[in-house]
């Protein structure tokens, strides 16, 4: 429009406004092309634009249902959840395992020391120095009086008779001691047994339970990839279905929802019947072990009572006889 002004028209020649003429045709071309360039590359733009959001699966919107895709991730948090709380709890049973057998082979190592030291205490009674009767009073005068004797200035007509109940003594002490040695050594071999028993029952338990619980996966696995094919089936031919087909679908999706769930709950009621019975064989073990060590212990007690009554019997009888003697 610059190189062309009408009112100078007549002062320009004709060569001049060929000249013209030719650059405002050239200008005016410039000028379209520019413009279909400009539409040419919106066009473009739009058209990746468009690509974009169709085929990058995580930004397109088209053909998917969200709802359930949030509540598979709702799924699968809720297993994640689950799978941590069973480990959890795998590793508690562990630990209490560890701590009864720590607890156990404390309980082994003092009845050794106990062993030793009645062991210990038995053959210093079998040193001739030793006093067979620690209950008799051990004062010397009172000893003269008990044992006026006639005959000889030192001389015990009952000192045969003595050392045949010391005998005797010594000898109802280690069969005691045995006794007692041979019932602790077969209650530990009972809790041993009893406790490996109880170990492998528990570990069967565990092992079926923990295949019960992958098979409950499998399952879940499958019936969620069958479920997301039948959706990618059902999304092609969904768009001009009609809403009752639409509705059906999703009370199909929550029915299994809901299978799922109860699944989820029948398992974990398994487990925890499985920890409750774990339980109830610790204390039934707790139980009998303290029951044992009562019997042993009332038992130790009613021997040490009847032995000092039999002790004093057999002096009564000694003393009676020196009596008549003299």
């Amino acid at each position: 429009t610059a190189l062309f002004d009408p009112k100078l028209e007549p002062l320009i020649p004709s060569e001049e406004k060929q000249q013209v003429s030719d650059a405002k045709m050239l200008n005016a071309e410039l000028v379209s092309d520019r413009v279909a360039r400009m539409k040419l590359e919106a066009r473009r733009g739009r058209e990746e634009e468009r690509r974009g959001r169709i085929f990058n699966e995580k930004e397109r919107t088209n053909g998917v249902d969200k709802e359930a895709l949030d509540m598979q991730v709702e799924e699968k948090k809720r297993s994640e959840e689950a799978e941590k709380e069973e480990q959890m709890a795998y590793d508690a049973d562990v630990l209490q395992h560890s701590k009864a057998a720590l607890l156990l082979q404390q309980r082994q190592a003092r009845a050794r020391r106990a062993a030793q030291t009645a062991a210990l205490a038995f053959r210093g009674q079998q040193d001739p120095g030793s006093d067979p009767d620690p209950q008799r009073d051990p004062d010397p005068a009172g000893a003269d009086l008990q044992m006026i004797l006639p005959g000889l200035a030192g001389e015990d007509p009952e000192s045969g008779s003595r050392r045949g109940r010391q005998r005797e003594q010594q000898r109802e002490w280690l069969a005691q001691q045995q006794d007692e040695r041979q019932a602790e050594r077969q209650r530990l071999e009972l809790e041993a047994l009893h406790y490996e028993q109880t170990r492998l029952e528990m570990n069967n338990k565990a092992a079926e339970l923990h295949s019960l619980e992958m098979e409950k996966r499998r399952e879940a696995a499958m019936e969620t990839k069958n479920y997301n094919l039948m959706k990618v089936r059902l999304s092609r031919h969904m768009m001009g279905a009609h809403p009752d087909s639409l509705q059906q679908l999703r009370q199909i999706q929550k029915q299994q929802m809901e299978e799922k769930k109860w699944d989820r709950a029948r398992t974990e009621a398994a487990r925890r019947a499985l920890l409750l019975e774990r339980q109830q064989a610790r204390r039934g073990r707790q139980l009998r072990k303290h029951l044992d060590s009562t019997n042993v212990q009332l038992a130790r007690a009613q021997r040490e009572s009847s032995t000092p009554a039999a002790d004093e019997g057999g002096r009564t009888d000694g003393e009676q006889r020196g009596t008549n003697d003299q």
